[in-house]
This record gives structure tokens, sequence and C-alpha cells, in this order.
């Protein structure tokens, strides 16, 4: 069975097509990777997997698929005194998961517990990148979307 099938996608934004009719399966234990220039449509097709955007065409994923995602990046308020600790927390709260788990997951991607304690808005770029990929790891998906600015990654 496959874990992910794509079939006849098509993505319009304000009149303009930005997919244009795209199929694929993906099985489990494999990896796509998504490559093109600066408004090819990688980002959009990430959205439309996780049902973020209106397509036509079918997305239909494997029964019981978890999802991680990963945004290339995101406004965080410079003086919005949340720290990672907190958004994990928060997240282990609403999905139902031990926050035990987020040591291990925080330093397997290299989250310091200095790191974890920094308002997000205060950490480099990279340090803050570390953080949306633990976001993301947090219930240990099935699956992980990954947006880079060298292109798109589904991993599963």
């Amino acid at each position: 069975m496959n874990l992910l099938v794509v079939k006849n996608l098509y993505v319009r934004i304000d009149q303009k097509v930005i997919i244009d009719n795209l199929s694929f399966e993906l099985a489990p234990r494999e990896s796509l990777s998504i490559l093109g220039p600066n408004g090819a449509g990688k980002t959009m097709l990430l959205r439309a997997l996780l049902n973020l955007i209106t397509y036509s065409g079918e997305i239909t994923w494997s029964p019981g698929v978890t999802i991680g995602y990963v945004p290339q990046k995101i406004d965080a308020d410079r003086h919005l005194p949340l720290t990672y600790r907190d958004l994990f927390t928060a997240k282990c709260k609403s999905i139902s998961v031990a926050t035990k788990e987020l040591d291990e997951i925080s330093q397997s991607v290299g989250l310091t517990k200095e790191m974890l304690e920094t308002p997000v808005g205060h950490l480099s770029s990279g340090q803050f990148q570390r953080g949306l990929i633990a976001f993301a790891l947090i219930g240990r998906p099935k699956v992980l979307l990954l947006s880079g600015t060298c292109g798109d990654c589904l991993t599963a």
C-alpha cells in the first residue's frame, strides 16, 4: 500500500495555474525531493498536501499517517517572550503527547537548554530552524515535509 497517492493535482491562485496535472505515488520509507526555481510551486505542493490551500485532483494519504511540517521560515516577533520550551510543551498538550520526549528530540537536532529557554525571536536563524525541526518531530510523525531554499522534501 502506498503512503501517498497524488492524482491529477491542479493548484490555481488568482487565476494563475501553479501546479498543472501532477501525479505521483510515494511508498513507505521513500523520499521525494521537489526542485525548481523560485515560483515553481514547490511550497504550494506542500501546502496542498497539508490541505492548507484549495486544489483540485486527489491527494490520498494512507490511513493513520501523521505529518510533521518544517516551514522554510516564519516571522517571529522579537518582543514576544515565548521560548521553544513553551511552544514544545503547548504542542505536547494539544496532541496529548508526554513531554518526556522533548529532551531527546531537542538533543537530536542540537538544541541546547540555553536555546530552549531563549525567546524564539532572539535566536539565530540556524537555532530557530533547529527549533522548527524539533517542533515538527514532536509526536513522532510518520512523514516529514521540509520546505527550504534549495528545494522541498517529503520524507516518509
